[in-house]
């Protein structure tokens, strides 16, 4: 593979190693997506996993890598990847991951796969493992809490490193305009925030994707306060002591396995042997206190005021991992936010389905005639990027009622609001069938403005359930033991009782 020169004599002058080549790393195995995957496991890995077959990136991409040097003397493994045909200066866009590169079979990160309209309109791409985790040096703590503020000042953690991360690549890589924007889903929308405490001057875009927010209300670990035991085994399990969700109990039927264990003391005695830590901090802190609140992913304590970063959180409806966390975190932004730069995105999505599903327009076996997913990544995030790192003039997010595109002719509406300075718009996809919370909206803390949509202009219902009525062009499915609505399907005609 050829370098550019300038970068790679520039890696060369500050002493980092380099890493250069197309070539499979050693060990490379292909990977085939089973065929009795779900289809969004299966849309996750051929987004994510590099040994499943995918976009050969080599011909529009440059590739270095470098040991970037923190504060503390840490090295965090970073890829570096450069337009070929770059003629002018570009932003760039940084991704950090404690879930490693995933390289394909030409040695470029999987990574690359989720950004194809990021790609097409021309940005600068840096990938880093993060501490103590991939290739990156350091201790690594599991969505570890902010220290930097009230330690020495060689003190370390997610915001520190991402502040001297930006500060490196901006030194260092050639032809970039001096503004970086960041961005991720998960665990990455969790360094996302991080990265936007005392933010770095550079740093003029922001994206926390399904960010957690607080592990024991409503996020991962916790749901309400109930523990999630086999999901949080097997993360702790894999993150921390390096098993397979599997391996750990020699048989992916965790149910029977967790009843032949016993008392949960025995996966310490058994499995981690003491060496989890966030296992080990769960069962000191087994009620809602400050660990929950400001050490273990804790997000809203840290939000600074005034917002000084244009944000753009993205939620999904269908997100069983981190729906608590992306509104509370954007109701958390919208307090500190004076300038109209806070928006918020949410549609008819699984966990990181706006980024993993090429187009969005179904949900397993319910349709959307939408292409939800798609339609988010080229109209929406592109537009943001393009605006506050090159200066593009602002199209506007979707006005309310706006049309989305859709894939069969029929069209999903969105709803939203615009800020009092018509700066801003929060775009609430709603595809044909959404969930409805059974909590009321405002309970939420969202103030959406009902449209009025005449029905001509609405989809077809296509979904005929057991308890379906219909009423003022809207069929509403109510749960039949207490009423309560739970899908609401915009519709042409009245659907008939079934």
């Amino acid at each position: 593979m050829k370098v550019t020169r300038s970068l790679a004599g520039c890696l060369a002058l500050v002493g980092l190693p380099l890493a250069v080549g197309a070539q499979a790393p050693a060990g490379f195995e292909p990977l085939t997506v089973p065929p009795w995957a779900e289809q969004s496991s299966a849309e996750v890995m051929r987004a994510r996993e590099g040994r499943v077959e995918g976009p050969d990136f080599t011909p529009v991409l440059n590739k270095t890598a470098a040991r970037i040097k923190m504060r503390d003397g840490a090295e965090l493994y970073t890829e570096i990847y450069t337009p070929r045909d770059q003629k002018e200066p570009l932003p760039i866009i940084l991704v950090r991951s404690p879930y490693g590169l995933r390289p394909d079979k030409y040695g470029y990160a999987a990574w690359l796969r989720e950004y194809p309209h990021l790609i097409r309109d021309g940005y600068i791409f840096v990938f880093q493992d993060t501490r103590g985790r991939g290739a990156s040096t350091g201790k690594y703590v599991s969505l570890g809490p902010r220290i930097r503020h009230n330690t020495s000042r060689k003190a370390t953690d997610e915001s520190s490193d991402t502040y001297d991360t930006i500060d490196w690549i901006i030194a260092h890589v050639p032809k970039n305009n001096g503004r970086v924007g960041t961005l991720g889903i998960s665990y990455g929308g969790f360094l996302t925030t991080r990265a936007l405490v005392d933010p770095h001057p550079a740093l003029k875009a922001a994206s926390p994707q399904a960010t957690c927010a607080d592990m024991f209300v409503g996020d991962d670990f916790h749901h309400n306060g109930a523990f999630r035991l086999d999901y949080a085994f097997s993360w702790i399990g894999s993150m921390e002591r390096g098993l397979d969700r599997s391996a750990s109990f020699g048989s992916y039927d965790h149910y029977t396995q967790f009843l032949e264990l016993g008392p949960l003391s025995n996966i310490n005695k058994k499995i981690f042997h003491g060496q989890a830590p966030s296992w080990n901090a769960f069962d000191l802190h087994p009620n809602d206190d400050d660990f929950w609140k400001e050490d273990m992913c804790g997000v809203l304590p840290y939000i600074q005021s005034p917002v000084k970063v244009p944000t753009l959180t993205v939620a999904g409806w269908f997100d069983a991992e981190d729906h608590y966390g992306a509104f509370e975190t954007y109701k958390q932004y919208e307090k500190g936010d004076t300038q109209g730069i806070n928006n918020l995105v949410v549609g008819p999505w699984y966990h990181g389905g706006w980024a993993m599903s090429p187009k969005g327009d179904a949900l397993g076996a319910i349709r959307f005639d939408s292409n939800t997913s798609q339609y988010y990544r080229e109209q929406i995030e592109a537009p943001f990027f393009a605006h506050w790192l090159k200066g593009v003039p602002r199209s506007n997010c979707p006005k309310c009622c706006h049309s989305v595109p859709a894939a069969t002719g029929g069209s999903s509406m969105t709803r939203g609001r615009r800020s009092r300075e018509s700066k801003r718009v929060s775009c609430i996809f709603r595809p044909p069938v959404v969930w409805l919370s059974r909590r009321p909206a405002s309970r939420l803390g969202l103030t959406i403005n009902t449209c009025r949509i005449p029905t001509s202009r609405c989809p077809s219902c296509r979904v005929r359930l057991p308890g379906t009525v219909g009423r003022s062009g809207r069929c509403t499915i109510s749960d039949s033991s207490t009423g309560v609505p739970m899908f609401s399907c915009i519709k042409r005609t009245f659907c008939k009782r079934t």
